[in-house]
């Protein structure tokens, strides 16, 4: 490796229409970081098995290995006598090599574990009761056969219905959000607590969903959804890895961080991300019918576009590319407009604490339940007992 890889850890998916990898590689250590030695690396692949569902939060997920199964294991050189000459692993102890456990930091029960765990009791509730945080497998068979659109809401997630749901909680506000803005970490009175870190994140930049279809022409059955910000708010929209271009609402061109503009796919799916704070529980609703209405419409399209970019394939490919970018970028500013539209509706519908339904404008209040908590909790001064 002529350049190295100085980092703590990454991981990577990588996969085919036949098989799924999870890639993980950790930097050769602090000498080499400091400018000693030579610059490497210390990598581990293990395949996914048919059937199963692997999670990778943040920490290492890949257990014991099995260095005789090339099948299954991929590896560089060096591992095994590195975690020995490091006193981290002994061969005599009769137990197998594992990765997690005598190579790298292992699974963060705070900070990876449970957003491991809440998938895997997603797509196989019938293994939930059994399933350790501490110990989790490397991947679980699922219970039933796994959608796109399934793997959009688990995106989505933020403990709903779980022992970690946050959205009953007081510091949910009157209306159940189940968000924690950063940091994550803090103190009162000399305690430190930290708050369940959910799968969907208001600092998530953007989410990818890969489908890979080998029944199609690479070109065509490749497709990658993308989410703006954090998936729960945002909607997936799809594109085709042999589009000739991609969508110029889609780059930095069209707005940064430092840039807010309305151009951007991204800005228009951040700025719903944040109005939907001021009150989740109601906005949610409209925010999630908008998503189905246009990610349903992405599927159903896509029956027709696959099928005359596979035409066009075989007889200009050069047209295919082109076809299957300009549908993507049509796509993506529809959605875009979409969502500047569902901001403005928000804006509308929800305005001074009041909604606008039926033809009416109703008075919300606060929800009975939660004034009851304040009062349990809060002192009272700023209010009056007529």
């Amino acid at each position: 490796m002529e350049y190295g890889y100085a980092d703590s850890g990454e991981m990577l998916a990588v996969a085919d229409p036949n098989e799924v990898w999870v890639f993980e590689i950790v930097g050769p250590g602090p000498l080499w970081e400091q400018g000693c030695g030579e610059p490497g690396a210390y990598w581990i692949a293990q395949r996914v098995p048919d059937g199963h569902v692997a999670v990778s939060a943040n920490s290492s997920v890949i257990r014991e290995v099995d260095f005789d199964d090339h099948e299954n294991f991929m590896y560089g050189p060096g591992i095994l006598e590195f975690a020995i000459e490091m006193g981290w692993y002994d061969p005599a102890s009769g137990e197998p090599f594992n990765w997690r456990k005598d190579f790298v930091s292992g699974l963060r029960d705070d900070y990876s574990a449970k957003r491991v765990w809440r998938v895997f009791t997603l797509v196989a509730p019938s293994l939930a009761d059994s399933l350790v945080e501490s110990d989790l497998p490397f991947s679980v068979p699922v219970d039933e056969k796994i959608s796109v659109a399934d793997v959009f809401a688990y995106h989505r997630d933020h403990y709903e219905g779980s022992k970690y749901d946050g959205s009953t909680s007081l510091t949910a506000g009157p209306w159940n959000n189940p968000r924690r803005v950063e940091g994550y970490t803090f103190k009162v009175d000399d305690v430190t607590y930290e708050w369940h870190r959910a799968i969907s994140l208001t600092r998530c930049e953007h989410v990818c969903v890969g489908q890979v279809r080998g029944w199609l022409p690479n070109e065509v059955g490749g497709v990658l959804w993308y989410a703006g910000t954090a998936a729960d708010t945002s909607c997936f929209i799809p594109f085709y890895v042999g589009g000739e271009y991609v969508s110029e609402i889609m780059n930095t061109k069209a707005g940064s961080r430092m840039e807010f503009t309305r151009d951007a796919y991204w800005w228009a799916t951040a700025a719903v991300m944040n109005h939907a704070n001021l009150m989740w529980s109601y906005m949610i609703k409209d925010i999630n019918e908008r998503q189905q209405f246009y990610e349903n419409r992405a599927f159903e399209m896509m029956v027709g576009v696959d099928a005359a970019a596979t035409a066009l394939m075989q007889t200009n490919p050069e047209l295919a590319r082109k076809f299957l970018a300009d549908y993507a970028h049509q796509n993506a500013v529809e959605v875009r407009d979409a969502w500047w539209d569902l901001l403005d509706f928000l804006i509308w519908k929800y305005n001074s604490g009041r909604i606008i339904e039926d033809g009416r404008i109703k008075t919300l209040g606060y929800p009975a339940e939660w004034l009851e908590r304040v009062i349990q909790f809060d002192e009272p001064d700023h209010m009056v007992r007529p």
